[in-house]
């Protein structure tokens, strides 16, 4: 049954990560923790679920229902979107559950498109754009990172506490994760912020963005447009 159970597991978050179809649940964005910016789910109790059983984790960019994010929610949302395990974003009827408008002729669709004219904020389309490119660029990674996670039966994004337990820093650390064993996010969330204070724990890491080289057991400043996320890549000694 065990063996059944870790085949079953790994067949979904496989499939996941390569059709983007979440083979897990999603949280009620009214639980836990707020932060000033609010994605469809929020962070902390995102991060509390890393911690747990839970291999695969989504969000849904932008919120599902209710009143139309902001150009900045929706590209701050998409950022963080692109590395976690599913980016996607969905959408409920005006009839759902979550109905907060009465505006006629309302349109409850997050698409980029939907949101850069609704918005008249041609920018959601463009930096969209720039983030579903990327993803496909880190599909390679992420396939192999969910069939490591089944094997090492460790949620494929977690807190920091997971990889660096006897880092205090890394330990109070409420807004940053690993994606896979390699990959550090730090995704802006506070509105108006125009970049974030970013913990790297010991090691040398490297600027997903930049290239440049850093030196972990320290803070550094992150400057962070909207076509932006601050990530790093830890650099192994063994390649």
């Amino acid at each position: 049954m065990k063996k059944l159970f870790a085949m079953t597991a790994a067949v979904l978050l496989l499939f996941s990560v390569l059709l983007g179809i979440p083979a897990a649940y999603g949280q009620a964005p009214e639980t836990g923790k707020t932060l000033d910016i609010l994605f469809s789910h929020d962070t902390h109790s995102h991060l509390n679920t890393f911690t747990t059983v839970v291999e695969d984790e989504e969000t849904d960019i932008g919120g599902f229902a209710g009143e139309l994010p902001t150009a900045e929610l929706y590209l701050r949302a998409t950022a963080m979107a692109c590395f976690c395990p599913v980016m996607q974003w969905h959408a409920e009827p005006r009839s759902g559950q979550f109905y907060a408008t009465h505006e006629d002729g309302f349109n409850n669709d997050r698409s980029p498109w939907n949101l850069a004219e609704k918005l008249n904020a041609p920018e959601v389309l463009e930096v969209a754009v720039h983030y579903a490119r990327l993803r496909r660029r880190l599909r390679p990674y992420l396939v192999g990172e969910a069939a490591n996670c089944v094997k090492a039966r460790r949620p494929m994004m977690a807190h920091l506490c997971l990889d660096f337990p006897d880092d205090e820093r890394a330990l109070a650390c409420e807004d940053e994760y690993m994606l896979g064993r390699d990959l550090l996010v730090a995704p802006i969330v506070e509105a108006g912020a125009k970049g974030r204070a970013v913990w790297l724990p010991a090691g040398t890491w490297r600027d997903f963005f930049t290239g440049e080289t850093l030196t972990g057991g320290r803070e550094r400043y992150a400057e962070c447009p909207l076509e932006r996320i601050p990530v790093y890549e830890r650099v192994r000694s063994d390649g």
